[in-house]
């Protein structure tokens, strides 16, 4: 029998140019005395820090802060208790497939309508009518990079700044993980990524094993995208050395879900958007956008490492994630998208210290038969799950979750002005976001002591953060019961 970590060797001592197209040997070569060394190494490398907090409070503490309780709870707490929602969706329209697409650093700048010009993020837009499709005006990240977001995305849990992929045998199925609730609701859970790990590097934070300890029913990588695309007439050049490009993959999942015999659960990670930024932009007649970047951003403002190849790679990631869902929702109508990112790019047009640029990531829902009500301007990834869920899940439903919906189809579902969204070292609500690196930046006119009382407001709100934080911790690390 394979051991948990069988597939991570794959072929690590082997090109990918020169593998077989046997996936199985592929992902059962090298041995399990290289499995059991890296389990040694992990467990050497996290074992100093699974203690770790990031509050100066008690667990307990924490609980009452983050949960607004009354009083200090006593232990034990179980802190599924106090996670548990129930859904209250009226609706008994049924979603078929159910898309959650994790855009390879997309950033929510790409939106600016400066960008207008050269329709930019044009294909995406033209899904946003306010009735079936919508954009959150305010959307912060989760983690700084893939794997930490991913982590957050995967497990439902905040921020623990540890990468799951070295805790392999200390942490469990989570109760707020989206593949384990989807997979309760009747949805056949799969996660689709386009990365493969060439050369054992660990570069991808093996996603496809987090994946199946988070509930995920099946993984499919940039291997099963490249066989899947074998003799067909795709351009010459199908991945580079960040993975599988997202043309094939998009049209990999098209595939996966016509064979489908169950409703789906998909959350796609993408890769396209990425250094080495190498996509053959001639052959999908990408335009030249250079006279426009150098028109609107002198090289003297540009954030470093910004050029017009990076906006041409997002104007393709537009028509093609754009395609894909159009595609889909013709095909089958009732289904329901999610599009947001892992994290901001890293780079930006303009060199700005602006936490709105450095922090806030694209969501957009959309659903060709649901017409749902916003329920808040501002919210994290940690928030994406409920909402889906509350969406889709037959009501007094019963799951566990850090974050909230902020979509419903019950029109008259209450809009809640004082949101608060928990990201990646970021706060925010709708009027201010708040970092430590940038302090706060309002998001609508304020005075001197208006600024006073948000800024006091908003290390308040930090402090949360750092409640839920060390909440998430505990339970990835210790289980739901503070002992």
């Amino acid at each position: 029998m394979l051991s948990p970590l069988s597939t991570y060797w794959l072929n690590q001592f082997d090109r990918f140019d020169n593998q077989t197209k046997d996936v199985f040997l592929k992902r059962t070569s090298h041995g399990f005395m290289s499995h059991l060394f890296v389990v040694w190494l992990n467990y050497k490398d996290n074992s100093a820090i699974t203690d770790f907090k990031f509050s100066t409070q008690s667990l307990l503490e924490a609980s009452k802060d983050y949960f607004d309780l009354p009083t200090t709870p006593s232990a034990p707490l179980d802190l599924t208790s106090l996670l548990k929602r129930t859904s209250t969706n009226p609706s008994h329209r049924q979603i078929k497939h159910i898309f959650y697409i994790v855009s390879e650093s997309f950033s929510d700048w790409a939106f600016d309508p400066v960008f207008d010009a050269i329709g930019l993020t044009s294909g995406l837009k033209s899904l946003i009518d306010n009735k079936h499709g919508f954009k959150m005006p305010y959307f912060v990240e989760n983690g700084p990079c893939t794997i930490r977001s991913l982590s957050v995305q995967m497990t439902g849990l905040v921020q623990t700044k540890l990468y799951l992929h070295k805790l392999f045998g200390q942490f469990n199925l989570s109760p707020t993980a989206p593949g384990g609730i989807f997979h309760q609701l009747g949805y056949e859970s799969r996660f689709f990524y386009g990365a493969y790990d060439k050369e054992g590097k660990d570069k991808y934070g093996l996603f496809d094993k987090i994946a199946l300890i988070e509930g995920f029913d099946q993984t499919f990588d940039g291997i099963d995208m490249l066989n899947f695309a074998h003799n067909k007439p795709y351009q010459k050049h199908l991945f580079n050395e960040w993975g599988t490009h997202d043309n094939v993959m998009f049209d990999f999942v098209k595939d996966k879900v016509s064979k489908a015999t169950q409703p789906t659960f998909n959350m796609i990670m993408t890769t396209s958007i990425h250094p080495p930024y190498d996509l053959d932009l001639k052959y999908f007649n990408v335009p030249d956008l250079s006279t426009f970047f150098d028109k609107h951003f002198p090289a003297s403002k540009r954030s470093p490492g910004m050029d017009a190849n990076i906006l041409e790679h997002i104007w393709w990631y537009d028509k093609q994630v754009t395609h894909f869902i159009k595609t889909i929702a013709k095909a089958y109508p009732d289904s329901l998208f999610v599009i947001t990112s892992d994290h901001y790019g890293r780079v930006a047009p303009v060199n700005t210290n602006d936490p709105k640029v450095h922090y806030l990531v694209p969501l957009i829902l959309y659903s060709p038969t649901l017409a749902p009500k916003m329920l808040a301007h501002i919210a994290s990834h940690t928030d994406i799950t409920p909402t889906l869920i509350e969406l889709v899940a037959p009501k007094g439903f019963v799951y566990h979750s850090f974050g909230k919906p902020f979509f419903s189809n019950d029109p008259k579902a209450p809009f809640d002005p004082n949101n608060q969204a928990f990201g990646y070292d970021i706060v925010g609500n709708e009027d201010f976001l708040y970092t430590q690196d940038f302090g706060l930046r309002p998001l609508k006119q304020m005075d001197k002591n208006q600024k006073a009382i948000a800024e006091t407001q908003a290390k308040k709100m930090y402090q949360k953060m750092e409640s839920l934080n060390d909440l998430s911790l505990y339970m990835l690390l210790k289980g739901s019961v503070i002992k």
